[in-house]
């Protein structure tokens, strides 16, 4: 399709801005794009609620007063008809935005279906819309949307960033409603300029380990702090694809306004090459805690093993919180995912962008957790 003209002075959309990504993308937007506008679509139980919660991101971004300035809350509500925006603000919203960055998802693994579909795939179908309505208008430069490499499924072997449907079974609503968003998605790109970023499971930034949110496999460190594990069912064995929040940011950043983007799909990920295996990941929080005494606490047991283990030990963690956790996330520290990442690997690495060592990452995101003990968790 002819993707328009950039006028560089159209706004730019983001949605999801108070989540791990969205607090990472907003300022380097600001310094991607400077002088544009960034208009945030932010819940709340009002505007002055959604003004607040979007106080704490600019906080937690570091944004100066002037790009403070450049920024306007608007109070909505992303799987809501017209954004949960009046018709008014929705059309003066659409006529000045360019850019749009969707980003706003539920990650809640146990999320009944029906609920993660308003999530996830109401959000979308809202967000095209929008995105229809300012091509409209001839101002849309381009649709970047937030997938997962988890679309996926259960399918074995490589993984391809041009598939998508391949008769995948998924193991939680997240991975089904994020697959029929994308789908979604893809359908437009006739009409639409769309970019579809697929991350796995992000981590804090490279340097340092920061992250605004505890969420998503960071629950189970903080509740061995909490004393609350002593055992972790999982496979030593395979390897885990984690990513560093700010290596999305500046990918998808890079990836968005070079050539020829449009229309295409990358896997964000850092490929079974460089990813970890579950007992050294394990083995780095250990070596990590600084009180050298709660996660030195957990039994790493393969689930074949299991039944080695002694009864009342089965009985302890069948009633622990653990279990109930590892009831969503037991695919993921069991099963080995293969995302095909060579080709955008290779790109981003002539742009200077090469993929940071994981393990450094994993040992600036152990320190900056376990130091603060989870006190700004959000779960």
């Amino acid at each position: 399709m002819q993707v328009p003209a950039d006028d560089h002075s159209s706004a730019m959309l983001l949605t999801g801005v108070t989540g791990v990504v969205g607090s990472e993308l907003l300022p380097r937007l600001m310094r991607a794009y400077p002088g544009r506008p960034v208009a945030v679509l932010v819940r709340g139980i009002d505007a002055a609620d959604a003004a607040r919660r979007f106080d704490e991101v600019a906080a937690y971004a570091g944004l100066s007063v002037e790009e403070r300035q450049r920024v306007s809350v608007w109070h909505g509500n992303v799987s809501a008809p017209y954004l949960g925006l009046s018709m008014a603000n929705f059309e003066r919203l659409s006529a000045e935005t360019g850019l749009i960055f969707h980003l706003a998802a539920s990650v809640d693994l146990s999320a009944p279906l029906d609920e993660a579909r308003r999530a996830n795939v109401e959000s979308t179908k809202q967000v095209l819309a929008f995105a229809e309505a300012a091509a409209g208008r001839g101002g849309l430069y381009r649709l970047h949307f937030m997938s997962t490499a988890y679309v996926a499924g259960d399918r074995r072997g490589p993984l391809l960033e041009a598939e998508l449907q391949c008769g995948q079974c998924f193991w939680n609503s997240y991975e089904q409603t994020k697959a029929e968003a994308e789908e979604l998605v893809r359908a437009t790109a006739a009409r639409l300029p769309v970019t579809i970023y697929r991350p796995s499971m992000i981590i804090g930034e490279t340097v340092g380990g920061r992250v605004r949110r505890f969420s998503g496999l960071f629950k189970f460190p903080r509740l061995a702090l909490r004393g609350k594990l002593r055992l972790l069912i999982a496979d030593p064995q395979i390897r885990m694809d984690l990513i560093p929040a700010d290596y999305v940011c500046d990918a998808m950043l890079h990836i968005g306004r070079s050539p020829g983007s449009e229309g295409r799909t990358y896997h964000l990920a850092a490929g079974t090459s460089h990813s970890l295996r579950v007992h050294e990941i394990y083995e780095l929080l250990i070596a990590h805690d600084l009180e050298a005494k709660r996660l030195r606490q957990i039994r790493l047991v393969a689930p074949d093993d299991f039944n080695q283990v002694s009864r009342a030990e089965q009985l302890a963690y069948r009633n622990s919180a653990a279990y109930l956790l590892m009831k969503w996330y037991q695919p993921y520290l069991s099963y080995e995912r293969d995302f095909d990442v060579a080709d955008t690997h290779r790109q981003l690495a002539r742009a200077g962008l090469a993929l940071p060592p994981i393990a450094d990452a994993v040992l600036a995101g152990a320190r900056y957790t376990i130091e603060r003990g989870f006190a700004d968790a959000r779960v």
